[in-house]
Order: structure tokens, then sequence, then C-alpha cells
């Protein structure tokens, strides 16, 4: 069994969160935070010089870490809180630009706040604002346009189910303000749109979209490669994502790990192929981790793309080496990056739900897997892919409780025909992009993608109309997720060491009786 000695950045991951959370619960002055951490920094580097030794894993380092992340969440805090003053204390506002995060239909968005304006000029600002439009003004919000928008938002309540950390958080969840628009150049003027800013990925994303929309004809179609290559779920129906989300295979439509482990295999085949006769063995590697880290940028750095690209960039840098890679450290050195750089991603959905179902595969997968040998590869590979769904499932059941208040029964038998299926449409996809210009084969591989894409959502929707599918009506608080956690990790543990519980129990009814 693993222990926090063979893997040392498990220690550091722990003292960071500790901290991090010790900041969201217990807040304190960060004047004298940082002056205790820059402090416990000078005699950290003196400690360092008597002993000649650069260690971390010290009792100093370690506090030294977990200050790290109570002054990196306190100084987040501040300074959102600097820029959300105005949410807080009720002015008027003569206008505010935004630009669009997240576009929910055709006429409703979500937007960040950049800059507000009232009686003493223009101030920095942050926040998110929902935005409605009216058929009238004939606008239909695209995510990255920037918008000046005229007069005060009104002030709406927050939403029952979704609560702050506590009274002093700076991290909201949820709208407080929102704003509904009738007339362009009356009440909003456009200012720039994603497209026509000088921006690489803006410019990818449009020529990739003008691709899908010339060749194919079925918007659905369109819909659903566009979340499976950059995330864009926009024009995504909602009973498609819903259908999704009953049969347990709603991850396959956000951009996560799964996306970069698909294209990772087929980037690293086609290199390998072609570079097959060059000496320099590197260079395959070196090409497919370059466009990992694109897809990443693409994919506007998305947590669970950063992780995985870390781990994948991590573990090949060490084969490359000579020295190997830990898969554990791999995942613990992305997680410690990320919250270095955003400690607010803690309380992430998608971050939690991500780093925890990498925790189930790499360890509760393996395990699972040698319950049942098979020599056929065929169903070798069906029972590979069964134990990693049930092993992903289960490390993220009670957050999924928690965040969807829903659980799919039938996940297994979902994700058995999905997953295949949306390997091969995102494969597809990326051939139908890259033979834009040669129109016989692109016609052939766009008639091929169409009808793959018609016969997933069909069976998606077949899927979701089995009887019982979802378990529902699953309302549990922070509380009970960590009742259930506590309950899941002791059900492994007992299994784990079952043969040791086994002879305390007999131990302690032994002595009981010879007592009697």
């Amino acid at each position: 069994m693993l222990t926090t000695t063979a893997l040392p950045l498990f220690r550091l991951i722990c003292f960071y969160i500790s901290g991090i959370l010790l900041a969201i619960y217990y807040p304190t002055d960060l004047f004298t935070t940082l002056l205790l951490l820059l402090t416990l920094g000078i005699l950290y580097w003196m400690a360092a010089l008597y002993t000649r030794t650069t260690t971390w894993l010290n009792p100093i380092g370690l506090l030294l870490i977990f200050l790290v992340g109570y002054s990196n969440l306190l100084l987040q805090t501040a300074e959102q809180s600097k820029a959300m003053r105005w949410m807080k204390v009720p002015q008027q506002v003569e206008g505010y630009t935004v630009c669009i995060e997240k576009v929910y239909t055709p006429l409703s968005c979500k937007a960040l706040m950049i800059d507000i304006k009232d009686s003493s000029g223009w101030h920095n600002s942050r926040g998110s604002i929902q935005l409605y439009f009216s058929k009238k003004s004939g606008y239909k919000p695209n995510k990255g346009d920037k918008l000046l928008i005229h007069g005060n938002p009104d002030r709406i309540l927050l939403s029952n189910h979704i609560q702050l950390v506590n009274d002093n958080s700076a991290f909201y969840n949820s709208f407080t303000h929102r704003h509904i628009l009738k007339q362009i150049d009356q009440d909003f003027n456009l200012l720039t749109t994603e497209v026509q800013n000088s921006n690489w990925r803006a410019m990818i994303t449009q020529w990739c979209s003008e691709r899908l929309h010339k060749q194919l004809q079925d918007n659905q179609a369109i819909a659903l490669i566009s979340t499976l290559l950059w995330g864009a779920k926009e024009t995504l129906d909602s009973g498609l994502q819903k259908a999704y989300a009953d049969t347990g295979t709603i991850h396959v439509l956000a951009i996560s790990g799964l996306h970069v482990g698909m294209l990772y295999m087929l980037l690293k085949a086609i290199f390998k192929y072609i570079c097959r006769y060059i000496g320099f063995f590197i260079l395959p590697d070196l090409c497919t981790l370059l466009l990992l880290w694109l897809y990443s940028w693409l994919c506007h750095f998305a947590p669970p793309i950063l992780r995985a690209t870390i781990m994948i960039t991590m573990a090949r840098i060490g084969f490359l080496i000579g020295r190997g890679s830990n898969r554990y450290n791999g995942l613990f050195v992305s997680a410690f990056v990320l919250l270095l750089w955003d400690p607010s991603l803690l309380f992430n959905c998608a971050f939690q739900l991500s780093y925890l179902a990498t925790i189930g595969i790499l360890y509760l997968q393996p395990s699972l897997h040698r319950l049942i040998t098979l020599e056929q590869y065929f169903l070798r590979k069906i029972w590979t892919a069964t134990t990693l769904s049930i092993a992903a499932q289960v490390s993220t059941l009670p957050l999924i409780l928690y965040y969807f208040k829903q659980f799919p029964l039938y996940f297994i038998i979902a994700n058995w025909l999905v997953v295949p299926a949306i390997f091969t449409i995102l494969m597809v996809s990326l051939v139908f992009l890259v033979s834009s210009y040669c129109p016989i084969i692109n016609t052939l591989v766009g008639f091929t993608l169409e009808k793959l894409v018609f016969t997933t959502n069909t069976l998606v929707y077949w899927l979701a109309k089995w009887p019982m599918g979802t378990l529902s009506c699953c309302f549990i608080d922070k509380r009970t997720v960590c009742l259930l956690y506590i309950i899941l990790l002791s059900i492994w543990l007992f299994f784990q060491n079952k043969n040791l519980i086994y002879l305390i129990i007999t131990s302690l009814c032994t002595t009981l009786y010879s007592r009697s």
C-alpha cells in the first residue's frame, strides 16, 4: 500500500489545502499573516544554511507551506472584495462594461463585469451578472463579446440551494444582479466581439466553426462536435444534455482529462508513425506535448484539462530522462500548481470532481480489476472499462448527489456504449477539420460524422428512457457529503485490512470471554 513517505508531495498538498480551509473559516489580518510568513521564511532559510539541507519536509517547511496557502487565499479574498465592493454597498451605477462568459439560451447569458461608472467616474470591478436580451433588440449574445451597458442593474436574491462559504468569503457562486436589455444602441452598445479581437484562440475556434457549418447540415451534430472539441455548449440542446446527465455520461460533454487522454493517444500514434525513420527519438513526445498544451490553451486552461496535461507531461519527461514517474506525485503537483495560481479552485465543482475521479481511478481501479482475471482480449477490455466507470463513480458519488441531486443507475451500460462512440466522433472530427481543403474526402468524412453523431444521440435518448434509470431527490448537505466519504473510506480500509481487523476483533472477544 502507498504511504505518505513514498509520496512526499501528498504532505505538501495536504498542508497547503489545510491553510486554504483555515483561511476560509477563520480569516485574520492580512498584514499580520504576511509578516508571520516572512519571518518563518527567514527562519527556514537560516535553518537550511545551518543544516546545509534544502528539504521542505521538516516541521518549519511544512508550516511555511501551510502559511503560503493561508495567506494566498487571504490575498485573493482581499483583492476580490475590493473589486466587488459595489455589490455589497447599494449605489447608483450609470453604466458598466461586461464580457460575456457563458450563453444559456439565445437571449440569456452570464457576463463578467470589467468596469463600472458612477458619479465619480470609471472604476475597476469584478462580479458576475445575468443579462437578458429582448427579441426586438436583434442581438444574440456570443461568448467573448464585450458590451457597454447603460443604467443600473437590478439586485436579486441568491439561489436557495447555493450558499456562500461564509459571510467574509469573496467567492460568489450565484448571481446577485441582473439586467434586462431591450434596445441595442440605446440600452447597450456592442464594443467588440470575440472574432474581432486579435485573439488567436478566437480565430482558431471561429475557423473550426466555419468549417463545420459549411459542410455539415445537422445543427445538433455541429453543437456536439463544438462541445467535444473546445467546450462550446451554448447551442447544445438542453434536452440532449439532460439525457446525457440521466445516463451518467454527462462527463463526455465536459472538457476533461478524458478528452486529453483520447487526444494524447491519437497524437502519439500519429507522430510515432511519422517520425519512425528519424533518429531523434524524443521528437514524437515533444510534438505531442506541444500540441496538448496548445489544446489546453484553446480550452482556456480549464482545471480538468490542466490536470491531465500536467500529469502526462510529467510522466513523459520522467520517462525521457530515465527516472520514471509516479502518477500520484504528478496528480499532486498539478493540484498544487493550480491551487497556487488560484486557491479558489478548491471550491470549484469541476476541480473537485476531476481530482476525486482521478484518485478513484488510480487507487481503486487496479484493485477492482484484479478481482476477475479474463483471458479473452475483448472481455478484458470490457472489464477494464467497467472498473474504470465504477471507480470514478464511487469516488465522486457524494459530490454528484450534492451538486446534481441525482445518480444514474445504468451508468456502467451507458459508458460501455457512449464513451467509445464519443472517442470515434472526436477522432473523425479531427480528420474532418484536417481534410477541410480536400472536397471529396471532406464530404465523405462529414457524412460519416453526421451519422455517428445522430446514432450516438439516439442511443443516449433511448438509454435515458429506461425505467428507473435515475435515483433522484437526493438532497444532501456538506456534512452528509463528509459523512459519506468517511463511510466509503472505512469500507475500503476494511476490505484492504480485513485480516488485521479480524485478528483485532478475535483478540478482543477472546479477552472479554476469558475475563467473564
